[in-house]
């Protein structure tokens, strides 16, 4: 199923959800997009202007992660 616009969840909770898994990066993303890579076993996430590897220096304890957004944006 395909969801053309937005979804609001009413601050309910999304379980079970799966990120998209890619062998390289899509191709036209946009901001705050992210997509496990299957090559590198990393998650990425697209700060408007790259591709950032979010697990990058992650420990397995890790709670949080960031997309960081570039200065001009």
């Amino acid at each position: 199923m395909q969801f053309l616009s937005d979804v609001n969840f009413n601050k309910n909770d999304l379980q079970n959800a799966k990120i998209e898994n890619l062998s390289s990066a899509p191709s036209n993303p946009v901001l705050g997009q992210v997509y496990f890579n299957t090559t590198s076993k990393n998650l990425f996430c697209y700060n408007g202007s790259e591709w950032v590897n979010v697990t990058q220096g992650l420990s397995t304890q890790a709670t949080s992660l960031t997309c960081t957004l570039p200065d001009n944006l």
